[in-house]
């Protein structure tokens, strides 16, 4: 294709000019006397000519037609790019005039130079569209953050549907949310008005209040319900109806606060939690009959409370009895309980005689105050006395040191009794049992509490919870004598690991070496790291060679065993206390051996349906659930204990531990009982998750053994609403 610089073939005339008529000499490109070029492009083939000429020589075609045609199509241009101007698609339309501009033609030069002015102009426009539409989401936004959403939709419908970015579209789609937020909850409140279901109308007008403040109706509706409701709580708390005056309270909350309205709720609730502790608390203790004389100075002309108060003090006069030892108990349990079996606190014995000095003497005191906490201790001297249904002894053979058997021979031959010492979290408890050779049960000579000085979870290492631990175990020796007795000490249940196995029918000499063999096999620790002990459950036979073992079916057989370093550990304690212990057993294996006993768990002709008894041991800082049957028992520790509580109300009142630890233990202390029940609900309510996902986890392990009763026992089970919550869920 030929250009203009190609002017070889240029007349040799000379060039005139199209504008100014003035002939220019070739080859010239431009007019020397106005600047008007002397050339021009074909627009149909490119090709080169001179201007004024009217057909092209390369291909024939009229250039003035061929420029008429190329200004008709860029004008057809300039009305496309004005339409995408005018609906406010400015990028299309920035398109269009920057290809016109282009051109560099003569003869489309005003072309070019139009749509450069008018690129420049729309983008001025474009800029101040943009502005507009932010603006406009701006005030969208603040009519949004009003709560007036149809104003905010109204104002977003402005921009135009070039310019609804990502947040336009977003906001959209809040409106609408929002919209049918306001209207599902529109139609759910006429729907309560309409059932007069007014309960359930607070809590609706307060989330389409949250939802659209302004709402004109809701607020109406608000004032006047909540009128209504406290109109009707003061008449419900007149008539000592305190439980529905307290729920008219309670759906105010929603609606807002009136004046005089949360002293009011607070004396309420008050009296609600009062007046239903009276009505379902299962025993009589300190914070019961607190809550009785709370009660009736906060409502003098309650009559019914008047009247219970009344039944509180006669059935307390009977504590005066010094040979009770079981708290008073007081309201009847219920049909079913939360858990879905019934459950009772484990505070006295069935089948373990009280003997007389015990009754005459502070041990008694010890009992009366030390409710459901030497159950563990009763199970260790049971074994001890070599009437445990589960033998354990961890404490094996060889390693008993050279003073430790002196001591075994110079030992009277006939034992006087035996000590079961539970080291416990908080304390260490210690009974002495007897068991005469013509008696049908063992007998209960001695009980002793000694009270650590802090908790042991709270023990900084290792070597404080061993000093807490003597400082007991040495005031114990110092008002005890164990000398010629048995003596079997429990173990926290954390330091143990168990494991189950099915024993082949073997002879009894090889039950050991089998139970060894697999639990090489399977356990992660050389078995020379440490002590370890079996024992079965099965009622047909007996780890003491009865024949019946290897005659048909085996056994299932127990494994026990714990550290030797962590053992070695209390062992070590013991001979620098000059304490000789015969036997060493994992907590839960004791309160095992005490539900078999107490229960009658052991012999399964008593249960032909061979049911379980589950124990929840509530300690310091962990709670053991121990579920026992006579071909069963499982075991499982969880963490929401009695410390737990502590927590509770150290975060709830502000308190120290120690405040807070005294508190828990005498909760007619707080200045507000009904503030005291709420901090330790999160509490109660976590314990019963845990015993139920417990439970189950027992159930889905043991169908055959269904539980057919819960026990609870262990120093954290007093706290004052544990046991009714368990009984009532409240």
């Amino acid at each position: 294709m030929a250009t203009i610089g190609d002017t070889e073939e240029a007349p040799a005339t000379g060039l005139h000019c199209p504008r100014c008529r003035t002939t220019n000499p070739s080859p010239r490109k431009f007019c020397v006397k106005c600047g008007a070029s002397l050339w021009e492009t074909c627009l149909r083939c490119g090709e080169i000519c001179t201007t004024g000429e009217s057909y092209c020589g390369s291909c024939g075609v009229p250039l003035d037609e061929a420029a008429a045609e190329r200004l008709e199509a860029i004008d057809a241009e300039f009305r496309e790019a004005t339409a995408h101007q005018t609906a406010g698609r400015y990028q299309q339309a920035q398109t269009i005039l920057t290809h016109i501009a282009e051109n560099e033609h003569p003869r489309l030069l005003e072309r070019a130079d139009r749509a450069r002015r008018l690129a420049q102009q729309w983008t001025v426009e474009r800029q101040r569209a943009e502005i507009g539409a932010e603006n406009t989401l701006l005030e969208a936004r603040r009519l949004f953050g009003e709560a007036d959403y149809d104003a905010a939709a109204r104002q977003l419908e402005t921009v135009p549907d070039c310019l609804r970015n990502e947040a336009v579209a977003a906001l959209f789609s809040e409106i609408a949310l929002r919209r049918s937020q306001v209207s599902s909850l529109e139609q759910e409140m006429q729907t309560t008005l309409r059932e007069r279901r007014l309960l359930d109308l607070p809590q609706q007008i307060a989330s389409l209040l949250a939802v659209q403040p302004h709402h004109v109706r809701a607020q109406r509706l608000a004032q006047q319900l909540r009128n209504h409701l406290l109109t009707d709580a003061k008449r419900h708390l007149a008539r000592c109806d305190y439980h529905v005056a307290l729920q008219r309270m309670e759906a105010v909350v929603p609606l807002g606060e009136t004046s005089g309205w949360e002293s009011l709720r607070r004396r309420t609730g008050e009296l609600s939690c009062l007046a239903w502790d009276l009505a379902h608390a299962p025993v009589i203790d300190p914070a019961l009959c607190a809550a009785a004389d709370r009660m009736r100075r906060l409502a003098p002309n309650d009559r019914k409370a008047e009247k219970l108060l009344e039944q509180l003090r006669r059935r307390a006069a009977a504590d005066r009895d010094p040979r009770r030892i079981e708290p008073i108990r007081w309201a009847r349990p219920p049909q079913s309980t939360p858990l879905g079996f019934p459950i009772d606190w484990c505070v006295g014995w069935r089948r373990i005689a009280a003997a007389e000095s015990l009754e005459r003497g502070m041990d008694r005191t010890v009992l009366r105050q030390n409710p459901g906490r030497f159950q563990i201790a009763c199970g260790l001297a049971l074994a001890a006395l070599d009437r445990a249904a589960l033998r354990i002894n961890l404490l094996a053979a060889e390693s008993h040191g050279l003073a430790e058997r002196v001591a075994g021979l110079v030992r009277p031959k006939k034992r006087r009794g035996a000590w079961g010492i539970d080291l416990g979290t908080a304390a260490l408890k210690a009974v002495r049992m007897t068991w005469p050779d013509e008696a049908q049960q063992p007998s209960l000579d001695t009980v002793a509490v000694f009270e650590y000085a802090k908790p042991l979870g709270q023990a900084v290492n290792d070597l404080e919870e061993t000093r807490l631990i003597s400082d007991a175990i040495d005031a114990f020796l110092h008002s005890r004598s164990v000398q010629g007795d048995v003596v079997c000490v429990g173990l926290p249940g954390r330091m143990a690991m168990c494991r189950w196995m099915d024993v082949p029918p073997v002879s009894p000499q090889k039950v050991r070496s089998l139970i060894e063999f697999e639990t090489r096999l399977e356990v992660n620790l050389l078995l020379d790291q440490l002590l370890w002990d079996w024992g079965t459950l099965d009622a047909t036979a007996s780890r003491r060679g009865d024949p019946k073992l290897s005659a048909k079916n085996g056994c299932r057989a127990l494994w026990v065993a714990v550290k030797r370093q962590a053992a070695e550990r209390y062992q070590t304690m013991f001979r620098r206390l000059k304490l000789r212990v015969d036997l060493l057993q994992p907590d839960f294996i004791a309160l095992h051996n005490f539900l078999a006993h107490e229960h009658q768990i052991a012999d399964p002709t008593t249960a032909p349906a061979i049911q379980a008894v589950a124990a929840l041991d509530v300690g310091c800082n962990a709670t053991n659930i121990v579920v026992s049957s006579p071909r069963s028992f499982w075991f499982h520790s969880c963490g929401v204990a009695g410390h737990s509580f502590t927590r509770a109300l150290v975060k709830e009142f502000g308190l120290s531990v120690a405040q807070a630890e005294l508190t828990k233990r005498s909760p007619e202390t707080a200045d507000c009982l009904s503030q005291w029940q709420a901090a330790i609900l999160p509490g109660l309510e976590d314990f019963a998750e845990e015993v139920r996902k417990s439970l189950n986890a027992y159930i889905a392990a043991e169908p055959d053994h269904p539980v057919r009763q819960i026990v609870g026992l262990g120093g954290g089970f007093s706290l004052h609403g544990l046991f009714r919550y368990l009984r009532c869920g409240r």
